[in-house]
């Protein structure tokens, strides 16, 4: 009967443990979710700021490309001042 007692005692703690237990993971899920949800808008985030980077790459590239046009005119310019103002 003692026994019997000690072994009622003992499966009640361990419900109370498994209640306890099923509260926590409960509670992890929760957060799992959260952070799920979290890491999708982070990547939405990035996959936005990657192309937004691209686009800044290639308007700076385009933007290196003129400025080597326009050197290259005013090159071109002091070249023909300097013949001209040899000739006059």
């Amino acid at each position: 009967m003692k026994d019997e007692q000690r072994l009622i005692e003992i499966m009640a703690e361990l419900l109370a443990e498994v209640h306890d237990m099923n509260a926590e993971l409960k509670e992890h899920g929760k957060l799992l979710r959260e952070h799920s949800d979290d890491l999708k808008d982070l990547k939405t985030h990035q996959a936005k700021t990657n192309a937004a980077l691209g686009e800044l790459r290639l308007s700076i590239l385009k933007l290196a490309e003129r400025d080597s046009r326009i050197e290259d005119h005013e090159n071109r310019l002091k070249f023909l001042e300097t013949k001209i103002s040899k000739a006059s």
